[in-house]
């Protein structure tokens, strides 16, 4: 993050495309990260961020959180809307 704008995230997923298509695992970590991630606005309602991860062709375990300003206000988990208990 730059002055908490997001420039970009690294997942599970991307580095397990990058390890199973390589055998350099000395990259850095700069060469799996995407620029351009899934982000939610915080106004969103837990059941769309919900949607939002679990209705794609491969899951999202977890969403940054980008106000109107692009700052990051933080990340959301699958596990954390689960903890809500109210899905």
């Amino acid at each position: 993050m730059d002055n908490d704008i997001l420039k970009g995230i690294v997942t599970e997923g991307d580095l397990r495309k990058s390890i199973a298509s390589t055998s350099d695992l000395s990259n850095s970590i700069l060469d799996f990260i995407n620029n351009n991630p899934i982000s939610i606005n915080p106004s969103i309602s837990i059941l769309d961020a919900m949607k939002v991860m679990e209705d794609r062709h491969s899951q999202i375990s977890c969403l940054p959180v980008i106000d109107s300003d692009g700052k990051c206000l933080g990340l959301v988990t699958l596990h954390d809307l689960y903890q809500t208990k109210l899905v």
